[in-house]
């Protein structure tokens, strides 16, 4: 029985490789990354208040599954990838052209190119993964207890990822 597989910290590794991003015309930032429930979200969002973003946020990790003798687990993830836009006049266009094409769907391009290219992880079920926008989101934006303290507009990713044993390599990102 070899190492036990962690996947957040797999991903952990993998988002800290990410390079930074043109935060909205405020200079480049680091991606942050956590996981947990809204409580757990919450109180992070709290701590790091402004330097909480741009945010890969791992909600309630799911079970896994171990296979081959533990040396892989699967597990369905569901990732939101958010932005603070404390800007509440506008409307989903300007939301688009503001939040979306210039940091969150970079930083899904990254999500995708990561997973899919690190030697610690693949995707199961490719054609299956769904991304949703939501511009404005809140509680009232999705069906599960993934609501913040603070106004974002956001990408949910849902996906199912493979992790295995091996050591992360560093990866050359395409941006």
């Amino acid at each position: 029985m070899g190492n036990i597989i962690v996947p957040e910290h797999k991903l952990r590794d993998i988002i800290s490789q990410m390079p930074q991003i043109d935060y909205d015309g405020k200079g480049f930032r680091t991606i942050q990354f956590g996981w947990g429930d809204k409580k757990s979200l919450n109180k992070y969002l709290s701590l790091k208040k402004d330097d909480s973003y741009p945010l890969i946020w791992l909600l309630n990790p799911r079970p896994k599954t171990y296979k081959d003798n533990q040396s892989l687990v699967d597990r369905d993830c569901n990732f939101i990838v958010a932005t603070l836009e404390s800007r509440k006049h506008m409307n989903s266009m300007e939301r688009f052209e503001a939040s979306f094409d210039i940091v969150l769907n970079p930083i899904t391009d990254l999500v995708f190119q990561g997973i899919g290219s690190a030697s610690t992880t693949r995707f199961l079920n490719e054609d299956e993964q769904v991304v949703n926008d939501f511009p404005d989101y809140s509680e009232d934006a999705s069906a599960n207890d993934s609501g913040a303290i603070d106004l974002w507009d956001a990408i949910r990713i849902d996906c199912k990822i493979e992790f295995n044993n091996s050591c992360l390599k560093d990866i050359k990102w395409i941006t």
